[in-house]
C-alpha cells in the first residue's frame, strides 16, 4: 500500500501559470488535499485543474489542518509577505514554487 504525504497548495498565479499536477493529485508520493486561491485562477478552473482538492476560503484551514504535510506556495509575486510568514510560523513546511 502506498503512503502519500498530503499538501496544501496556495495558488497565488496573477501571470497565468499555474502550478500543475497530474489529474488524480497523487505526484511522487505527494497527494494535494486542499487548494487555497489566491490569484486570479478562477474556482471554475481550480476545480478541473485539481478534482480530487477540496478549495478552501482562507491559510487557516490549510495550516491548521494536521494532516498537511507540506505547504506549496505557488507564484507568490505581489502578495503580502505574511502569507509565507503565516505558513512558516504554524510549523509545517513551506516551499515556494
Amino acid at each position: 500500500m502506498n503512503t502519500f504525504k498530503n499538501i496544501g497548495l496556495v495558488e497565488c498565479s496573477k501571470s497565468g501559470k499555474i502550478f500543475k499536477m497530474p489529474s488524480t493529485g497523487h505526484f511522487h508520493g505527494y497527494h494535494l488535499r486542499k487548494v487555497l486561491i489566491e490569484g486570479t485562477l478562477s474556482e471554475g478552473l481550480a476545480r478541473t485543474l485539481y478534482p480530487d482538492a477540496e478549495l478552501v476560503k482562507g491559510i487557516n484551514e490549510i495550516v491548521a489542518d494536521r494532516d498537511i504535510d507540506l505547504v506549496l506556495i505557488s507564484a507568490p509575486q505581489g502578495y503580502d509577505p505574511g502569507l509565507v510568514s503565516e505558513v512558516m510560523q504554524s510549523g509545517k513546511p513551506v516551499r515556494i514554487i
